[in-house]
């Protein structure tokens, strides 16, 4: 497989907001915070429209590029994307989900776009389809009961993203997640969107490096890169026939498109370069787009004169603004973050016949035959003696960036992700008919809840997330103080979950299973006392207080206390 693209726009300085984790019980306030989101329609549900206001060469790149895919009717299935309603997920939805849509209509194939805080409303809907693909989703009580349903009938679904964010130990190079103050929240972010490719069986990402992470952790791993849709087709063609127009006076304009402040030491790496040849040469000129803060590079203030500071532009008009300049610069710090990003501003840029050069990450690598549709540097020496040869050599330039554009529509186009996207989905889904779609070890769990006034939403929780990944869960309340109360405590575990994966028994004797947990102290004894049905029984606050908390690890420490049962001393055992 290829190697892919898809930057979603970095890491939003608004990535930290989570989905809020109450808005689906506190019905009554759920039209107030479907009021915060912005639909994607603003976005990206328009992206094919106003089409007709092209040439007839715009009308000719969309004939060449956009070859349908023939699809046989007994080959075709139906995915629905679950994704974010948010504006500042809007290029990540576009680039991950409405963008294959699109090209999956090429191929006769219907896909559908879903905000996620529309999942109650049309569960039937969703779960219709053949599979379900979560964009760039964080483990929450709805995601969780429908991986569940899903499950149960079948249906495989597909964790999606397109930065290497979903393991915590990747915090400390990514630039936008420095903030002191902001740190727990990053961590839970990322601890929560792995939480949900936990549990998915399957993963899609935009970048082989991002699907070799995935499959590091289990997981059936491919790619599909992010592709371009038909407008950024039509808008690039017309930046090109244009391009006279978007100059800003003679010389030569280097051009960095920077996006988010989150760029910063990205930045560092062509800085001195950049300030060298800016000195040597007075008609140089450099145009920064984006958040690019120049207070922390003193060396450029002599030159501003030759800097043009434009803000970030939607990404409708950002072809005419690329088509404005002569290189395109793509300086990236060689970081494991860095390594999971997308070349695209590579292609962003080919599209225009504007050459790149690139610092050499697996995708840009991959992208960039040195020399031939653009340059790869390194260290600050290759990055003068390369931009400086650009300069000197336009026609060359030129050369690299037509090189670049035939690259780019032969490997991003609607019909190349429809192949692509076609080909990863037929896979899943075969796998998925072949396999025997349980973990490779199901756990028989059983919670003890003798206080029905107790703090045991926590636990059902766990509960629930345990059921959702095939595990066999029963909540068992019982006999006695529980009983009078039963009736409102099962009220209150239908009210928390979009639907109960577990099963709840009232009273009775307890079955023999894998693991006992006592929720609370007056179901300790109870726990002690049928310890000889479990293989593991937790019947302490201080070893519950351990599984509720642990998170994403809960599933591999219950089955590790299970296979090695001394691990997890049962009652009555030292510590």
């Amino acid at each position: 497989m290829r190697s892919a693209v898809g930057d979603s726009g970095d890491i939003r300085a608004a990535a930290c907001f989570l989905p809020p984790p109450l808005w689906r019980r506190e019905k009554n306030n759920e039209g107030a915070l479907i009021n915060n989101y912005s639909t994607p329609s603003e976005e990206t549900r328009t992206q094919t429209q106003n089409v007709s206001e092209t040439s007839s060469a715009v009308s000719q790149v969309l004939t060449d590029c956009i070859a349908a895919v023939p699809t046989e009717p007994r080959d075709k299935f139906h995915v629905v994307f679950i994704g974010s309603g948010w504006s500042f997920d809007a290029a990540t939805m576009r680039y991950r989900a409405h963008n294959i849509i699109e090209a999956l209509a090429l191929a006769g194939l219907e896909g559908t776009f879903v905000v996620q805080q529309d999942v109650p409303s049309q569960l039937s809907k969703i779960l219709s389809h053949d599979l379900i693909v979560l964009v760039r989703r964080v483990r929450d009580d709805t995601l969780t009961a429908l991986i569940g349903m899903a499950r149960r009938r079948g249906v495989p679904i597909v964790f999606d993203i397109d930065d290497y964010i979903f393991d915590p130990w990747i915090m400390p190079y990514v630039e936008a997640f420095q903030d002191r103050e902001g740190r727990a929240r990053y961590l839970r972010l990322m601890d929560e969107l792995g939480a949900c490719l936990d549990q998915c069986y399957y993963f899609t990402g935009s970048t082989s490096y991002l699907a070799d992470k995935a499959a590091a952790l289990g997981k059936e791993s491919f790619v599909i890169h992010n592709g371009l849709n038909a407008e950024q087709l039509l808008k690039s063609q017309l930046a090109r026939e244009q391009r006279d127009l978007h100059r800003r006076g003679p010389g030569t304009r280097l051009g960095y498109f920077s996006g988010t402040r989150t760029h910063q030491a990205d930045f560092r790496v062509v800085y001195p370069s950049v300030m060298h040849l800016l000195r040597e040469d007075p008609d140089l000129r450099l145009t920064i787009v984006g958040q690019l803060d120049l207070d922390v590079f003193p060396g450029l203030a002599l030159f501003r004169d030759q800097i043009d500071l434009l803000p970030i532009c939607d990404w409708r008009e950002l072809p005419a603004v690329i088509a404005g300049v002569d290189i395109n610069l793509i300086p990236l710090e060689l970081t494991p973050f860095n390594e999971g990003k997308s070349n695209l501003k590579y292609y962003e840029a080919g599209l225009v016949e504007v050459p790149s050069i690139a610092s050499p990450t697996r995708i840009l690598r991959e992208s960039i035959t040195h020399g031939h549709n653009g340059l790869l540097a390194q260290t600050t020496e290759q990055w003068y003696d390369g931009i400086k040869d650009l300069i000197a050599r336009p026609d060359w330039r030129r050369q690299l960036g037509r090189n670049a554009l035939e690259h780019v529509l032969r490997t991003y186009s609607p019909a190349a992700t429809a192949a692509e996207a076609v080909g990863v989905y037929r896979q899943i889904l075969g796998l998925h008919r072949d396999r025997r779609d349980v973990p490779n070890q199901i756990l028989n769990i059983i919670l003890l809840i003798a206080d029905a006034a107790g703090e045991w939403e926590q636990a059902v929780q766990r509960a629930n997330e345990l059921a959702a990944l095939g595990h066999i869960v029963t909540l068992y309340l019982a006999p006695g103080k529980t009983v009078d109360s039963a009736s409102v405590l099962e009220k209150a575990i239908s009210r928390l979950f979009l639907e109960t994966l577990f099963t709840v028994q009232l009273g009775g004797e307890i079955p023999c299973c894998d693991v006992l947990i006592a929720v609370d102290p007056l179901a300790s004894n109870l726990a002690k006392t049928n310890q000889h049905r479990a293989r593991v029984t937790i019947a302490d606050a201080d070893r519950l207080s351990t599984i509720l908390g642990i998170g994403r690890a809960l599933e591999s420490l219950l089955r590790n206390w299970v296979q090695n049962g001394t691990a997890a001393h049962r009652p009555g055992q030292a510590a």
